[in-house]
């Protein structure tokens, strides 16, 4: 498209073409077909205030070709400061499915992820959680990425679906399951963390039967202060030699014994006096030997006596 004679610096909320017009030369209508590497994250208005702003690798940018033939010489002098219009192709030599990498700084309770690989570009990603499919949220303006959830609360398994850019499932509505790896403990550090997946059609579907030796917790209660009639106590919940995922915690109150506020924990409490505790939405995810604690007031007694802890992962 037209070529711009003024300024065009990123300037936010500035326009992309000042003190100057927008003029036809002899590289208009030059094409190029490409690969989009990643979106565009910067701090700039070329980012920020266009969304359908194009940063071309300076290789590329003399390969536009017009008439059939590359106009050679776009950079330096014309290569900036261009209208362009562009839209989807599919990738030729396209084969194999996609690719699914969690984001630097991934974990239990933010879960993003980065689609790549596939042949006609990606218009939105599905979770499912809790028994239903919920739409994930763009991570920023990263057009890539997505913020997926855990089939359950405090989970690190996941199943999802992914739409191309004619909004179209791909792969028919392939489900597309996994797990956060054991080095995303207790976060992802590199910046693309590629993982491996198994398809099904069925998202309720047990996925691949686990190996090793499951992961085991402990649970042990402290009173941090008492009054008449009443106490308050916190429970550390301690991981085993593997990394968890989920824990609850399980006790039985002692007669005339009863529970007031709580935190950190997911209470129910039975007609028996039994009192189970699951993890909160963010405390799930413990690494091998990691802690976590929740807390109590307990009414009725001053002190809860010595009940016999239980706890389970999961």
């Amino acid at each position: 498209g037209d070529y711009c004679t003024g300024t065009n610096d990123g300037a936010q909320s500035k326009g992309f073409c000042r003190e100057g017009s927008w003029v036809a030369d002899q590289y208009n209508g030059a094409t190029l077909d490409m690969l989009v590497a990643d979106s565009c994250g910067d701090d700039n208005a070329w980012c920020r205030d266009d969304p359908y702003h194009l940063d071309f690798n300076r290789q590329s940018i003399n390969r536009f070709a017009l008439d059939g033939k590359p106009v050679g010489d776009l950079d330096p002098e014309h290569w900036n400061n261009r209208k362009i219009s562009w839209n989807y192709i599919e990738a030729p030599g396209y084969s194999g499915d996609i690719e699914i990498g969690f984001l630097q700084g991934a974990q239990s309770w933010w879960s993003a992820i980065s689609i790549g690989h596939l042949n006609n570009g990606i218009h939105g990603v599905e979770y499912y959680a809790e028994g239903a499919w919920g739409q994930a949220e763009m991570d920023a303006d990263m057009g890539q990425a997505y913020v997926i959830k855990p089939l359950q609360p405090g989970g690190d398994t996941y199943r999802i679906r992914v739409r191309d850019v004619k909004d179209e499932l791909v792969n028919d509505g392939r489900v597309y399951g996994f797990s956060l790896p054991e080095k995303c403990d207790p976060h992802c550090t590199p910046a693309y963390t590629k993982i491996d997946y198994w398809t099904a059609t069925d998202p309720t579907g047990p996925g691949p039967t686990p190996t090793g030796v499951p992961g085991t917790c402990t649970a042990k209660l402290r009173v941090t202060d008492s009054w008449h009639d009443g106490y308050q106590a916190e429970v550390d919940v301690t991981a085993g030699a593997k990394k968890i995922s989920a824990w609850n915690v399980g006790w039985k109150l002692a007669a005339g014994q009863g529970i007031g506020d709580t935190w950190g924990g997911v209470f129910t409490q039975g007609t028996d006096g039994t009192v189970t505790v699951k993890n909160a939405v963010y405390n799930g995810m413990l690494s091998a030997g990691g802690s976590t604690s929740f807390g109590f007031t307990g009414t009725g007694t001053d002190s809860p006596g010595s009940p016999e802890l239980t706890c389970a992962v999961g």
